[in-house]
């Protein structure tokens, strides 16, 4: 018998302790990483709730928590209750680093990015699947032009910090890192769009279960 889902949602650099507490991630024409995250966060709880997803969101507190602690207890609650399938997902968005000469940012930065763990085969495949989800629901929003699962190893080692503690878990979980869209793109003030994000997410982690 198939185990139930679980998402396990944590809002990448928000609640961080100090003195990193006041970090809120990339910051672009006003638009705040950590709020935008927050915002799709919410509609894919909302939704999840309609397929019967279960949730458990991480919630930093005032004194804040590292990304250690919130693998730990995202690994904590996957060991109490074996009977769910898990999936940690740290949300973000990617931001640009290269602009061209009139301050536009160029096609480069038009593409959705699911980080895994190089250890996890089921974080690997959870990573692709989000992406196939993400590819074809922002691109029909024209927010993306494509979307990739990548390792968290050389270019992309920055990622392995978002999900590194999930690893310690049992088979029951795994992580990924969560980067949809660049904060660059003006269309993420659009709440349809924010919505789409958290619903791609969803999706694509309901179509992981399901091959499990």
């Amino acid at each position: 018998m198939s185990l139930a889902l679980g998402l396990v949602l944590d809002v990448g650099h928000a609640g961080k302790p100090r003195p990193q507490h006041t970090d809120r991630g990339a910051v672009f024409d006003g638009r705040v990483e950590a709020d935008l995250a927050a915002r799709y966060v919410a509609a894919a709880e909302a939704y999840a709730a309609t397929r019967g997803v279960r949730v458990h969101r991480i919630q930093p507190g005032p004194s804040g928590l590292s990304y250690s602690q919130r693998h730990r207890e995202a690994v904590q609650l996957a060991q109490r209750e074996r009977s769910v399938r898990w999936l940690y997902v740290q949300c973000h968005l990617n931001s640009a680093s290269r602009e061209t000469a009139d301050g536009t940012v160029g096609h480069d930065a038009r593409y959705g990015l699911v980080g895994y763990d190089p250890r996890s085969a089921s974080g690997r495949r959870a990573a692709e699947l989000v992406g196939a989800e993400v590819e074809v629901t922002l691109g029909l929003l024209d927010v993306i032009d494509s979307a990739r699962a990548e390792a968290a190893t050389g270019g992309w080692v920055r990622m392995l910090s978002t999900v590194a503690g999930i690893y310690a878990g049992p088979s029951t979980i795994a992580g990924i890192c969560y980067e949809p869209a660049f904060i660059q793109s003006d269309l993420l003030e659009r709440a349809n769009v924010l919505t789409a994000i958290g619903e791609a997410l969803v999706d694509g982690a309901v179509r992981w279960a399901e091959q499990l």
